[in-house]
């Protein structure tokens, strides 16, 4: 003994090195919580952690020793758990959840890493498990509200449904007699309640206007809307849009510079695209002050023509922009002044927004902020003819 340490005199402080190693990892493998085993090939353990074991499920060693490990997976998942064992020996290594029964009767969630050692030709599985249990319910929680969520926004979309068509009704009836009392008896009438009819014949319109937002706001929901797609002329559409809000236009003064390309013929929904240029065109006339200038462009880029509707009016600040092309994400500026006269119910940009990216296109915004004037963009794909 003493002629072998003359000959390794370093010998005695390696041993004490290599005992104080194991003393670590048993202290490390003892007093983590996750639980760390080893397998052979024949799915028999052959180590394991034993104080995790116990606290996570209820187990001492000898009791899923061997291959009584793979009889603790819950029956639905041990084919899925077999599969992942085997795959592991193949690939060198792998990852999986399964159910596992604890010893007093319930069932524990368990994730799973496991890695292939080989030594001296002998492949070895180290695997790492822990409970996920805590994280499987929030994860159910969470899937249980959406689809709690859904049920209700069902019910609203069902509700303005219903709501919508039954006020149809009663405001046809009301537009209809308003219209014939003017056509018919307007020289029986006094100034002052032919102007009270009028009101009404406005009143009337805007909600017309708004009850077929929302009816085009469920269809859009209910994926119920089918684009009508033709080829046709995106710059006629913007001259026709600009012509139906030329009153507007002209009440506030406004200055209209058009810079848009002369013929822009492409595969798109007529009807539909003028939708969304009449809520962009009229939001810039409505929130520009009188003698404001708007500018309309149009650009050809990577397959698309993009058109930008810039205003000089009160601008977007970044709080809004967050409320914008939301269902009902109107935004209201009592401190300017400038509601009284601007109807809306909040829907038009969320159409709009439907409406390009159902023809795969992108719209946005830009503004720098209160009165400092907003752009518009929207682009629409252009399909060149083979």
């Amino acid at each position: 003994m003493a002629d072998s340490l003359k000959k390794n005199p370093d010998s005695r402080p390696i041993n004490r090195k290599l005992k104080e190693s194991g003393e670590y990892y048993s202290i490390i493998f003892n007093n983590v919580d996750d639980i760390i085993a080893v397998f052979n090939e024949k799915i028999e353990c052959e180590y394991i952690n034993e104080v995790a074991l116990m606290k996570t499920l209820g187990y001492n060693f000898s009791d899923i020793k061997g291959n009584k490990a793979i009889k603790l997976v819950f029956h639905d998942d041990l084919q899925k758990a077999l599969r992942n064992f085997h795959a592991v020996f193949r690939n060198g290594k792998n990852f999986g959840e399964s159910r596992v029964k604890c010893k007093d009767g319930s069932i524990k969630w368990i994730q799973s890493k496991g890695y292939v050692h080989t030594k001296d030709g002998e492949k070895k599985l180290i695997t790492i498990s822990r409970d996920i249990s805590e994280q499987k319910k929030i994860e159910k929680g969470l899937i249980d509200e959406k689809i709690e969520l859904e049920k209700l926004n069902e019910l609203k979309s069902e509700f303005l449904r219903r709501t919508t068509h039954e006020l149809k009704i009663p405001l046809t009836a009301i537009k209809g007699y308003t219209d014939l009392l003017l056509e018919t008896d307007s020289n029986k009438l006094n100034p002052e309640m032919i102007s009270n009819l009028e009101n009404i014949q406005e009143g009337c319109s805007r909600l017309e206007h708004i009850i077929k937002n929302i009816i085009e706001s469920s269809k859009i929901k209910t994926s119920k809307i089918k684009l009508r797609k033709s080829r046709g002329n995106l710059s006629e559409c913007i001259r026709y849009c600009l012509d139906e809000l030329k009153e507007l236009s002209d009440s506030k003064n406004h200055s209209i510079k058009l810079h848009i390309k002369k013929d822009l013929v492409f595969s798109f929904d007529k009807e539909q695209v003028c939708e969304v240029l009449i809520n962009l065109l009229s939001n810039a006339m409505k929130y520009t002050p009188v003698n404001g200038i708007l500018s309309i462009n149009t650009e050809s880029k990577n397959n698309f023509v993009i058109v930008s509707i810039k205003d000089n009016g009160i601008g977007i600040t970044k709080e809004e922009k967050k409320k914008l092309f939301k269902e009902f994400g109107k935004i209201n500026h009592p401190e300017l002044n400038l509601d009284s006269g601007i109807e809306g119910s909040g829907l038009g940009l969320y159409i709009s927004k439907q409406i390009i990216e159902l023809h795969d296109g992108e719209i946005w915004v830009e503004s720098e902020g209160r009165n400092k004037g907003s752009t518009f963009y929207f682009s629409l794909p252009i399909k060149k003819k083979k």
